[in-house]
């Protein structure tokens, strides 16, 4: 049996790849400027601060992988554990995280199809691109990699079996 999250997934997936090839190409509405375009314009990939930001946060994750397992430790204290409050607070991140940000993207993609909005339907398609493959890359290299689930091995977190 898939877990429900692996089938909401799945299905967003095969729609997706179902539905595409019936799409047809839009061309400019005469009312929509150019400038609107986002294939007239470019727009790099990776700017300076995007790079000064991506090697911030590596820093930070090398400078903590150290202290992992004292950190694991403190999460998984009981009285970090029966909190009620952190429990509830996670369960709302669980949920905006998954389905909201299915939901999000097709809201947005149907709201600009509806209002005849290129930029927010085009928000809501990209974001509904960037999750399927960002789910079938995370899945590709897992099986790749073969890194356990921490609950399987938590006392080794380097892990892997290739083909897991």
């Amino acid at each position: 049996m898939m877990p429900k999250s692996k089938g909401i997934h799945a299905a967003v997936a095969a729609t997706l790849l179902v539905a595409t090839p019936q799409l047809e190409a839009q061309s400019i509405s005469s009312g929509i400027p150019a400038s609107f375009d986002s294939a007239q314009q470019r727009v790099p990939m990776l700017t300076r601060t995007d790079a000064a930001g991506l090697l911030a946060v590596s820093a930070v994750v090398l400078a903590l992988m150290p202290n992992d397992r004292s950190i694991a430790a403190a999460f998984q204290r009981s009285s970090v554990q029966s909190n009620s409050t952190l429990k509830g607070a996670a369960n709302i991140f669980d949920a905006a995280a998954d389905p909201g940000v299915i939901v999000f993207s097709a809201a947005s993609y149907f709201l600009g199809l509806a209002t005849h909005s290129r930029p927010i339907a085009s928000l809501g398609m990209h974001t509904g691109e960037a999750i399927v493959l960002g789910g079938v890359l995370s899945e590709v290299m897992k099986g790749s990699f073969g890194r356990a689930r921490p609950s399987v091995s938590p006392t080794d977190p380097r892990d892997f079996q290739s083909g897991r």
